[in-house]
Protein backbone atom coordinates (compact mmCIF):
# COMPACT_ATOMS: atom_id res chain seq x y z
CA UNK A 1 0.00 0.00 0.00
CA UNK A 2 1.34 3.42 -0.95
CA UNK A 3 1.27 6.56 1.19
CA UNK A 4 0.07 9.84 -0.23
CA UNK A 5 2.52 12.75 0.08
CA UNK A 6 1.89 16.37 -0.86
CA UNK A 7 4.78 18.39 -2.29
CA UNK A 8 4.83 22.16 -2.69
CA UNK A 9 6.98 22.95 -5.72
CA UNK A 10 7.72 25.95 -7.87
CA UNK A 11 5.50 25.70 -10.98
CA UNK A 12 8.53 25.58 -13.30
CA UNK A 13 10.11 22.77 -11.26
CA UNK A 14 6.84 20.86 -11.29
CA UNK A 15 6.57 21.24 -15.07
CA UNK A 16 10.17 20.08 -15.58
CA UNK A 17 9.55 17.11 -13.28
CA UNK A 18 6.50 16.06 -15.27
CA UNK A 19 8.45 16.31 -18.52
CA UNK A 20 11.30 14.25 -17.07
CA UNK A 21 8.86 11.61 -15.81
CA UNK A 22 7.13 11.41 -19.19
CA UNK A 23 10.52 11.01 -20.93
CA UNK A 24 11.29 8.07 -18.61
CA UNK A 25 7.89 6.47 -19.13
CA UNK A 26 6.66 6.98 -15.58
CA UNK A 27 4.56 9.41 -13.56
CA UNK A 28 5.90 12.35 -11.59
CA UNK A 29 5.27 10.56 -8.24
CA UNK A 30 6.90 7.47 -9.73
CA UNK A 31 9.96 9.51 -10.68
CA UNK A 32 10.22 10.94 -7.16
CA UNK A 33 9.85 7.44 -5.71
CA UNK A 34 12.61 6.08 -7.98
CA UNK A 35 14.95 8.90 -6.96
CA UNK A 36 14.31 8.27 -3.27
CA UNK A 37 14.82 4.52 -3.64
CA UNK A 38 18.20 5.10 -5.32
CA UNK A 39 19.33 7.63 -2.70
CA UNK A 40 21.59 5.94 -0.11
CA UNK A 41 20.19 6.25 3.41
CA UNK A 42 23.56 7.40 4.78
CA UNK A 43 23.45 10.55 2.67
CA UNK A 44 20.03 11.57 4.02
CA UNK A 45 21.61 12.65 7.35
CA UNK A 46 22.03 16.21 6.14
CA UNK A 47 24.22 18.21 3.83
CA UNK A 48 27.82 17.01 3.65
CA UNK A 49 30.55 19.12 5.16
CA UNK A 50 32.67 21.29 2.92
CA UNK A 51 35.56 18.84 3.20
CA UNK A 52 33.44 15.80 2.39
CA UNK A 53 32.02 17.49 -0.72
CA UNK A 54 35.55 17.92 -2.09
CA UNK A 55 37.10 14.75 -0.63
CA UNK A 56 39.41 13.09 -3.14
CA UNK A 57 39.12 15.84 -5.73
CA UNK A 58 42.22 17.63 -6.95
CA UNK A 59 42.90 21.31 -6.72
CA UNK A 60 45.52 23.08 -8.75
CA UNK A 61 46.62 26.38 -7.28
CA UNK A 62 49.00 28.31 -9.52
CA UNK A 63 50.65 31.67 -9.05
CA UNK A 64 54.14 32.63 -10.17
CA UNK A 65 55.02 29.03 -10.99
CA UNK A 66 53.66 27.59 -7.72
CA UNK A 67 51.54 24.50 -8.30
CA UNK A 68 50.14 22.46 -5.47
CA UNK A 69 48.10 19.32 -5.89
CA UNK A 70 46.05 18.61 -2.82
CA UNK A 71 43.87 15.66 -2.01
CA UNK A 72 43.06 13.72 1.13
CA UNK A 73 45.38 10.96 -0.05
CA UNK A 74 48.54 12.93 -0.71
CA UNK A 75 48.74 15.56 2.01
CA UNK A 76 50.53 15.37 5.35
CA UNK A 77 48.10 17.82 6.91
CA UNK A 78 45.17 16.78 9.07
CA UNK A 79 42.23 16.80 6.69
CA UNK A 80 41.47 18.27 3.35
CA UNK A 81 40.22 21.57 4.79
CA UNK A 82 43.57 22.23 6.52
CA UNK A 83 45.40 21.38 3.31
CA UNK A 84 43.25 23.75 1.29
CA UNK A 85 43.77 26.55 3.82
CA UNK A 86 47.53 25.98 3.80
CA UNK A 87 47.56 26.06 -0.02
CA UNK A 88 45.54 29.29 -0.05
CA UNK A 89 47.95 30.80 2.49
CA UNK A 90 50.87 29.88 0.22
CA UNK A 91 49.07 31.23 -2.83
CA UNK A 92 48.58 34.63 -1.22
CA UNK A 93 52.02 34.60 0.44
CA UNK A 94 50.61 34.75 3.96
CA UNK A 95 53.07 34.81 6.84
CA UNK A 96 50.82 32.85 9.21
CA UNK A 97 47.63 30.83 9.42
CA UNK A 98 45.60 32.02 12.42
CA UNK A 99 43.59 29.17 13.95
CA UNK A 100 42.51 27.83 17.32
CA UNK A 101 43.57 24.35 16.22
CA UNK A 102 47.26 24.56 15.37
CA UNK A 103 47.65 20.76 15.67
CA UNK A 104 46.13 20.27 12.21
CA UNK A 105 48.87 22.40 10.66
CA UNK A 106 51.92 20.57 12.05
CA UNK A 107 53.28 19.87 8.54
CA UNK A 108 52.07 23.09 6.95
CA UNK A 109 54.59 25.12 4.93
CA UNK A 110 53.01 28.22 6.54
CA UNK A 111 53.32 28.47 10.33
CA UNK A 112 50.02 28.22 12.22
CA UNK A 113 49.51 30.47 15.24
CA UNK A 114 46.64 30.93 17.69
CA UNK A 115 44.46 34.07 17.76
CA UNK A 116 46.11 35.03 21.06
CA UNK A 117 49.54 34.84 19.44
CA UNK A 118 48.32 36.92 16.50
CA UNK A 119 46.91 39.59 18.84
CA UNK A 120 50.14 39.65 20.82
CA UNK A 121 52.10 40.23 17.60
CA UNK A 122 49.76 43.05 16.51
CA UNK A 123 49.68 44.74 19.91
CA UNK A 124 53.48 44.50 20.28
CA UNK A 125 54.04 46.83 17.30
Amino acid sequence: MKTRVTLALDPEVSHRGKLAARARGTTFPGLVEQLLIKEPVSSVKGPPSFGNRWLGKLFFLKRQGLAWIISKRNTNLEGLEAAMQAAAAMLFKAHFIVTRNTRDYGHSPIKAITPAQALAMVCKD
